[in-house]
């Protein structure tokens, strides 16, 4: 928890400059093609974001992730952040000396499980299932959780003991076996690498206090200014699952699909 690519506390945008150009001189390596390339860099993105779980489900490639099913997703709409941005810099314009810190979430007025959310994704993806690269709709089932890496290490045993068999197989035999070896390892790989990447938030049990946000909220309302409607960032007025089933993930699969 607050380690950047680098190991230290601090973001150092070029080691973050520094993957982009690793996988872009992997891609000119491979002849990939302009879709290949944008497919490659969304994935990247994406692997930095919650949203990548959503991905991976959606498209029958992730089963089972890690993390305690009662743990608290802070998480809000950006709509909602950019709105208690705007109405902080109008209430602190003419008060230099005013410093306080906003808290932008949803933790403590309007709790997101990851239960909640993983039973949300599960409705949305059976009832409007991804298509795949044959026209063919992909069939998912819920997401088991891990509730510790010790049972998640041990899950993926049989994974990593059976990439050492294919390797083995695979430099004796050859034929599809370099391709399923390849396959595995790389999917192997890719779920360590998420596991480790969200392991700090999916055990996370903190709940951020808004006692200034909400009074920030109310600072509208008191200066008779009426523009709660248009610039509102109150949580308790999402509906969880409605958010994400008709808003979120419709434009999330949308969002990857697009060239």
């Amino acid at each position: 928890m607050g380690e950047t690519l680098n190991g230290s506390g601090v973001l150092d945008m070029n080691e973050e400059k520094l993957l982009v150009e690793e996988l872009m001189i992997e891609l000119r390596e491979k002849n990939a093609s302009e879709r290949e390339i944008t497919i490659a860099l969304k994935n990247l993105g994406l692997q930095r974001t919650i949203d990548s779980i959503a991905i991976n489900y959606g498209r029958g490639r992730l089963k089972f992730f890690l993390g305690n099913p009662g743990t608290i997703i802070d998480t809000i709409p950006v709509n909602m952040m950019v709105n208690a941005t705007i109405v902080a810099i109008a209430v602190h314009a003419n008060k230099p000396n005013s410093n306080k810190i906003y808290q932008v979430g949803s933790s403590r007025r309007h709790p997101l499980t990851d239960s909640d959310i993983t039973d949300i994704a599960w409705s949305y993806f059976k009832d409007s299932p991804w298509i795949d690269e044959n026209g063919e709709p992909v069939q998912v089932h819920k997401l088991r959780n891990m509730e510790s890496m010790a049972s998640f290490r041990k899950h993926l045993r049989r994974y990593i003991l059976l990439t050492k068999v294919l390797k083995v197989a695979s430099s004796m035999f050859g034929g599809r076996l370099p391709g399923l070896h390849a396959d595995l390892h790389k999917k192997v790989n890719a779920a360590v690498r998420l596991a480790e990447l969200y392991e700090p938030y999916t055990f996370f049990m903190g709940i951020f206090d808004d006692t200034n946000t909400e009074a920030l909220r109310a600072t509208i309302s008191d200066n008779g200014v009426n523009l709660e409607r248009v610039l509102y960032f109150d949580p308790r007025c999402i509906d969880w699952e409605d958010y994400f089933k008709r808003i979120h993930f419709p434009g999330l699969v949308d969002a990857f699909n697009r060239k």
